[in-house]
């Protein structure tokens, strides 16, 4: 269970990039609109060259709590540059295992060399509670079946 591979936590993921011009009000509304905690920041030219990521925690700590206009500020000014990345092959229990001892929310992730999407803490977490319960439930039905497929005999 943690030791598959993240890119099953990728499936139908829908990725949210922005400029680094975007503004911080833009930045809020795309992840409003598109329900995520966090955009990736790309180059235009460069879709797949991350140089940075906007998080619900950027917004707060760096837009609001330091009083900087929303719709002003650039947010490769307030971004968190260069994030930690990995590949799409790390386990998911290694990928939860990261963003737990790096006290990060979201953790780009690469394949073949491009940007294949972010996964969340949250998104580690409930992949790993479902794959419990696909085992529970496997592992109930296979009781329940051995005990159910029993007959007497006469001898």
């Amino acid at each position: 269970m943690p030791t598959r591979a993240i890119a099953d936590v990728l499936k139908d993921q829908q990725l949210v990039r922005l400029a680094p011009d975007a503004t911080a009000a833009e930045a809020a509304r795309a992840m409003t609109d598109h329900r995520v905690g966090a955009v990736v920041v790309t180059l235009p030219d460069a879709p797949d060259g991350l140089i940075g990521i906007f998080t619900e925690r950027d917004l707060l700590r760096r837009v609001v709590g330091e009083r900087r206009d929303p719709g002003t500020t650039a947010i490769e000014r307030v971004m968190t540059a260069d994030p930690l990345c990995v590949d799409d092959t790390i386990t998911v229990g290694d990928a939860l295992r990261m963003v737990s001892d790096q006290r990060i929310r979201h953790l780009p992730v690469n394949r073949e060399g491009r940007l294949a999407g972010i996964v969340s803490s949250r998104d580690l977490m409930d992949w790993i509670l479902r794959a419990q319960a696909r085992n529970i439930a496997a592992l109930t039905g296979t009781a329940t079946g051995a005990a159910d497929g029993l007959t007497v005999g006469r001898g």
